[in-house]
Formats: structure tokens, sequence, C-alpha cells
């Protein structure tokens, strides 16, 4: 079925094995979609021709159709955008396998796009009994997203007793792991909607609408909630993402963002997403050698320190990411401020936070990993020591690979950022003035 410049297709037998109890396909009168596991390459291509998107799971969980695999590469054939929606959890080998499948659509500048559905955190279970938890399937969207296969996080049906705090903890569960959040109000099937009145918290004014994405665009009851779908998008803008009613916008924005068509114009632009962060130089003050880590995903050795959590500030973030990694929580030295020799081309120096003991604040820019992700970390410069009984050692196997001491001439050799070797200059030439340290 071609609908505004998608294919709608499906494949396998009817139903789902997860009984999501809001699904439109549990319906008695629901018709289901031409199946194109049935049909030959060239027939869907020809039903491709006028569209630029094909979902060709409409109403059936991917993982559930046997040689799926077989039936992408034909839907592959049509050098089409392909997108489709899951809850599943994915194997080492099923997720390598959209891999190769997304690199050879993006060969043609199109791509694979893939929503996971999470509509509630609490009381999940009493509309997707079957379903694997919400973590599963976060952990599948961090998968794809570092497989390099470019996501969005579905909140379709907009559930009308989901709370703002659950919205809140979903964005901030998720929003560095995908490009926007698609979102739509609920369509009432009749068994649902007596489901939904049996339960006494239910009091929701019930309109009927007409449903444009299924076969026969058949009249339904809806529950719109206006309201939540404004503050979700609020929130996800907030975080610098997309906010999406549609799956056709979608998933154009996440081809043109993974095939890098969409230009930075200004890297330091007030509409990039910021990050904030805290990180601790950890120095000792007889052999002037910082404490370094060696990072595993970035592949460079860089002084401890992450991103904010919750309502913590950036001095407690630096602190905790420092016990996190190395095992042991430094001691702060206060009243210390410097300012770096000069800036660099991906990063700069900014305005420390007033009132507080931050050494100096930088931005760094970040293009992201294999989904282009431009984004800014935000990083509040820390300067500290470690008592002499403390002994550093690894409690982070997951990140870090390594712990050492350098001196400043061997940070400068050590393939680490040009902002990192500038902050150890800085904190030295300051100790040095501070008579902290001798010359």
């Amino acid at each position: 079925m071609i609908n505004k410049d998608r294919l709608l297709g499906t494949a396998g037998e009817r139903g789902c094995r997860f009984g999501c109890k809001y699904c439109f396909t549990r319906d008695s009168n629901y018709h289901r979609y031409e199946r194109f596991d049935l049909l030959e390459t060239r027939e869907i291509i020809e039903r491709a021709e006028t569209v630029s998107i094909i979902q060709p799971f409409c109403d059936i969980e991917f993982l559930f159709v046997e040689n799926w695999q077989n039936y992408l590469d034909k839907i592959a054939a049509t050098n089409k955008n392909i997108s489709f929606a899951s809850k599943s959890d994915l194997s080492e080998n099923t997720l390598q396998d959209l891999k190769e499948l997304n690199k050879l659509l993006k060969k043609n500048k199109k791509c694979l796009n893939i929503g996971i559905t999470i509509v509630k955190l609490k009381n999940w279970k009493d509309y997707e009994p079957k379903a694997p938890e919400p973590d599963v399937r976060i952990n599948t969207l961090k998968k794809l997203w570092k497989a390099g296969i470019p996501t969005v996080l579905i909140m379709k049906p907009m559930m009308p007793n989901i709370t703002y705090e659950e919205i809140d903890e979903i964005v901030e569960l998720t929003y560095r792991h995908c490009y926007g959040y698609l979102s739509g109000p609920l369509y009432l099937t009749n068994e649902f909607e007596k489901y939904l009145k049996k339960r006494k918290e239910f009091h929701y004014n019930i309109e009927k609408q007409e449903v444009l994405w299924q076969r026969d665009m058949p009249v339904l009851p809806v529950i719109k909630s206006s309201k939540l779908q404004d503050y979700l998008k609020a929130a996800v803008e907030k975080k610098k993402r997309k906010f999406f009613t549609n799956n056709i916008d979608a998933t154009e924005f996440c081809c043109e963002r993974i095939n890098k068509n969409i230009e930075v114009v200004d890297q330091w632009s007030e509409e990039i997403r910021r990050e904030k962060c805290g990180t601790v130089y950890i120095i000792d003050q007889k052999t002037k050698k910082f404490l370094m880590v060696f990072h595993r995903k970035y592949g460079k050795w860089l002084a401890p320190g992450g991103h904010l959590e919750g309502e913590e500030s950036t001095r407690e973030t630096a602190l905790r990411e420092a016990e996190e990694e190395i095992g042991v929580k430094p001691v702060p030295i206060m009243g210390l401020f410097g300012k770096l020799e000069r800036n660099g081309e991906i990063f700069r120096e900014t305005e420390r936070g007033i009132g507080t003991d931050e050494f100096c604040r930088v931005e760094e820019f970040l293009e992201g990993g294999l989904c282009p992700d431009p984004h800014i970390h935000d990083d509040a410069i820390f300067v500290a020591t470690l008592h002499p009984k403390q002994i550093p050692k690894i409690t982070n196997k997951i990140e870090i690979a390594s712990i050492a001491w350098f001196s400043l001439e061997e940070i400068e050799k050590n393939g680490t950022y040009e902002n990192v070797i500038m902050i150890c200059r800085a904190i030295l030439r300051e100790l040095k003035k501070s008579g902290l340290i001798e010359h």
C-alpha cells in the first residue's frame, strides 16, 4: 500500500508474540497489508517505484518473520530507505546483519532506520505482557546506535496515563542514542477500549479520527493526549533532539544525518546540543605527574571525568567519575584558577561557573561515532591530588583499559587530545605561580 511517499507492507503469519494490548493487529476488523515476503524482488521494485521509504514490517516484529534477512535483501534491492519498529533484544549476529544492510544502503545515500518502542516505564507489563522490559529495549537502542544504524525512540501510542516524570526519565535514558522521538495518539481497538474502561483511573475524552496509515483508512476512536505530546516535544527539543509526528519525516531526517547531508554551519552554535561534564586532573605535586586513564571508547589517555547525573554539581560529577574509574576519591585543590594559552580548532575556553571552584571551563566539539551526531562537551575542569595512602586502581574495566602517571612531556607525546595538553600546561603554570609546586 502506497501512503504519502511510503510503501507499507508486511510479512509472515498474522500476529505478534508480544501480545501488546493496544496493538491494532489484534482487532478483528483489521486488514493486513500486502505480504511482501510472497512477492518476487521485481514485483517489490515495481511497487516501490514512486516512494522513498519502505516499511516492510508494519504489523509484526521483524525477528518473528522466517528468513527475515532474505526478505530485507529483497527490499534493499529497491534502493529506498527502509524503516521499521522493534521491541526485540538483538543478538550479535542479528546486529551484524542489520549493520551490513545499513552499509549497503548508505552506498547509495539511503539508510536503515529502526525505531525502538517504549510507551511506559511504570506498569508497562499491563499493556505489553510478553514484550522485553524497557531496559532491554534501551540496550537495543544503544547497540544499534553504536553500530551506526540511525535510530528514533518511538513513544507511540502516547499512553494517556504516562506521567511527566516518566517522559523525562525516558528522554534522559535515551537521547544520546537516537536522532529523535516519534509520537502519536492512541487509537483504540474495540477490545482495548473495553479494557481501558474497566480501569477506573482512566477518564479521558475519546474522539473519532480517520487512520491514514491503516490499509482501509478506518475511522477509529482515539485519545489524543495533546498536553503530554507537547510536554514530550519540549523535553526532546531541550536536549536538541528532533520531535516527529510521522515516520516519513523521521526516516528522511535520519537518512540526511547518517549520510552527512546536514552540514554544521557553526560548530559553536547555540543550536548544537551541549552535554555538561566534570573532569578532574589529578596531579602528584612532588613529581609533577598527572594521573591519566586510557579510555577504551576514545582510544586516548584522558583525565577521569564524565557527564552530570541528576542534580549533582560539576564538582560532584568529577569526583564521582574519578572514584568510579580509579577506585579512590581525589582531594580537590581549592582556589586554583587558570586560563589556556589558546583555543584550538575543536575546543575553546569559556567562562567559569559563577561561585564555583572550577579551574577553568572548556567546550569540546565532537562529531559523534558511526552515527554522525555533532555535539559539545561543556566541561568543567577541576584540579586535585591524592593522599599518600590512596592507591589508584582500575575499577571500571568496561570503559577503562589502563591507568598511569605521566609528566607533561610524556602527555605531549602520548597521542591525547590537544585540549588535554593545554589544560595540563595551564595547571602546572598556576601551581608554580601559587607556590604549590617547585619551579
